[in-house]
């Protein structure tokens, strides 16, 4: 059940434990130093406690000036952006229920892939993407402070408005490269950037604006060789990042798109997982990505003709963000493209966000990929999370062999919109992907009706078989090209339930044809949640969800829409997709992306004071 709210014009903000020990003195008798009392003894005992308190009260400044905050006794907070929750509720920094302001980030960076298809060396191609970025402005804050999410205050407060905030805030949408084109986000809305050369883009936010900075990028070809619909989140750099997607095969291509929002270079080492095991590499260690630049690598350059890959990326003198991008092309008929991000850290318990749905009669099949990369082989159980509730799948428990990747068909899924668990005996990681197959239609000229247009018979090896790019053997001779029927595909990456929000800004679709899009919400345990968009103008409006146990809820996304936000406002997370389709006279377009946490408090280190 949900309930919406209208906008509101005039809305504005809300607000490893390391043990240190002091020296021990000998309180008199047989240990007493010559010549002094006990008194004295205990005097020193007490002078030396002092003094190593105050070394202790420095450390703490000390790493507190290094942006990062130190809690004595207990202070927990969720990573920016990370797919691992390190609390089970991160509002509260204590039973109170208070959060110390220092404990919301001060700066953030979000890496943006831009076109996967350039930056490779000896391939020349055209290609254009479409990034957006936006912030938390207060309106967006307010409406989370209403519902009890505890907010940064420094952002904004009753009778605050957007341009002091604003006004305080460094916030902007950068292309990477050393003359990359820069835009600010504006006190309402998004920023937008439009890239078509070899280069991504970077969200760059620092003051009371990098708390819940959000980026997405939007990319679409329409063009035979390149048609298909790609969509993906912006994301925070992390040392190691898995990307699950991609297949083996003619036609298909993989583009593994390294981002450096950092100022120095990084060196990253790629390794890849196949069906038949780890995979020998070339080349795949010392790739050097440029401060504030990106590269491109083939992945078929790296590990060629891996089946069902999963690619690993580690990165060393400074985090990085990843991507995969893939194409596949079977002959002259085009099967779809997308750009994937980062799948959870390998663990026990995953929530495989919501695909798209398939429109009825539209041939299509789904796909489940698993990693192991561990020792042991891990067993898998499967739980379909609908709107109903929890379903059982016909062969739910699936065995991953250890360091192997397993595909799974996913034949039985229950009908409407269908999140997955994933419950595991030993770690693994997954992506799941929607593939809508190209339908048996003959091959039309462009502009033209299909009966007017005659071909060889549907389904004919001829129809999708030619000798050139855009030449049919059995077609007509024509002035115009021919449009064959072309299919699409979306993966989602596997994910943890996130107790901090998570979310997206949402590129423009205006240029997809018959475009409809969909955000969907999934819980494994009974939870509230709140999902808050701003539009184009700045408004902030938002849904409510009662989301029962094992359940996934599906929301239309308002057409002004350029960024959400999802948060639970109970005690349990909740994992969410964004979900685009279209169609044109060529066949389906469909695109997804998980929703990954935004930057939004510091992972906070622990400091216990142990006295003598």
């Amino acid at each position: 059940m949900s309930e919406h709210e209208a906008p509101d014009e005039d809305a504005v903000p809300a607000d490893a434990q390391s043990p240190s020990s002091g020296g021990t003195g000998s309180g008199g008798g047989a240990g007493e130093a010559p010549g002094r009392s006990p008194r004295s003894v205990g005097d020193a005992r007490w002078w030396r406690l002092g003094l190593g308190t105050a070394v202790l009260v420095a450390l703490v400044w000390g790493v507190g000036a290094l942006d990062d905050t130190v809690r004595l006794e207990g202070g927990t907070s969720d990573g920016a952006a990370g797919s691992d929750d390190r609390s089970s509720d991160d509002r509260s920094s204590d039973p109170s229920g208070a959060v110390d302001e220092a404990s919301f980030v001060g700066s953030a960076a979000l890496g943006c892939p831009g076109p996967e298809l350039l930056g490779v060396e000896g391939q020349e191609t055209t290609q254009s993407v479409d990034v957006s970025a936006g912030w938390a402005t207060g309106a967006v804050l307010e409406r989370m402070a209403e519902d009890g999410v505890v907010v940064p205050s420094a952002v904004g407060g009753p009778g605050d408005d957007d341009d002091a905030q604003a006004a305080d805030a460094e916030l902007a949408l950068t292309e990477t490269g050393p003359a990359g084109r820069a835009v600010g986000l504006p006190e309402e809305g998004a920023a937008r950037l439009v890239l078509d050369g070899p280069a991504g883009a970077l969200v760059l936010a620092a003051g009371p604006g990098a708390p819940g900075v959000v980026g997405g990028q939007l990319g679409l070809g329409t063009d035979p060789g390149t048609r298909g619909l790609s969509l993906t989140a912006c994301t925070t750099a992390t040392e190691t990042q898995w990307l699950v997607g991609g297949g083996e095969g003619p036609g298909r291509s993989e583009q593994l798109v390294l981002t450096n929002p950092g100022d120095d270079a990084v060196t990253v080492e790629v390794a890849v997982w196949g069906a038949d095991g780890p995979v020998p590499t070339t080349g795949a260690a010392g790739i050097v990505v440029p401060g504030r630049g990106r590269a491109v690598q083939l992945l078929d350059a790296l590990a060629p003709s891996v089946s069902s890959p999963v690619v690993r990326v580690h990165a060393t003198g400074g985090p990085v963000v990843a991507h995969l991008g893939e194409h596949f092309r079977d002959g002259t008929t085009d099967r779809g493209a997308e750009v994937v991000l980062t799948a959870a850290e390998p663990t026990t318990d995953l929530v495989v966000p919501a695909l798209p749905r398939a429109e009825e009669g539209r041939e299509h099949d789904i796909v489940l990929r698993l990693l192991a990369p561990g020792v042991d082989e891990a067993v898998v159980d499967l739980t379909a999370l609908t709107e109903d509730g929890a379903r059982r799948l016909a062969g739910a428990v699936t065995r991953v062999p250890a360091g192997h990747t397993v595909d799974v068909a996913l034949e039985d899924l229950p009908e409407g919109t269908t999140a997955l668990r994933l419950r595991s005996d030993q770690p693994v990681t997954a992506g799941a992907r929607l593939q809508l197959l190209p339908s048996d239609e003959k091959p039309t000229v462009e502009g033209q009706d299909e009966a007017a247009t005659t071909t060889a018979p549907a389904g004919a090896e001829g129809a999708r078989t030619t000798a050139g790019p855009d030449q049919d053997e059995d077609a007509p001779d024509q002035d115009e090209p021919l449009v064959r029927p072309a299919g699409d595909l979306a993966w989602v990456a596997a994910t943890t339930v996130a107790t901090s929000p998570v979310g997206a800004a949402l590129p423009a679709v205006d240029a997809v044809p018959g475009v409809s899009r969909q955000l969907a919400v999934s819980a494994v345990d009974g939870t509230d949640a709140l999902v808050v968009w701003l539009d184009e103008d700045g408004r902030a409006s938002v849904e409510r969800l009662e989301l029962r146990n094992d359940t996934t809820v599906l929301v239309p996304v308002p057409a002004a829409a350029s960024a959400v936000w999802v948060t639970s406002t109970g005690s349990a997370g909740v994992a969410a997709s964004v979900l685009l389709q279209g169609a044109d006279e060529g066949g389906p377009y469909v695109a997804a992306t998980t929703l990954p946490r935004v930057p939004w408090q510091r992972q906070v280190t622990q400091v216990g004071v142990v006295l003598p």
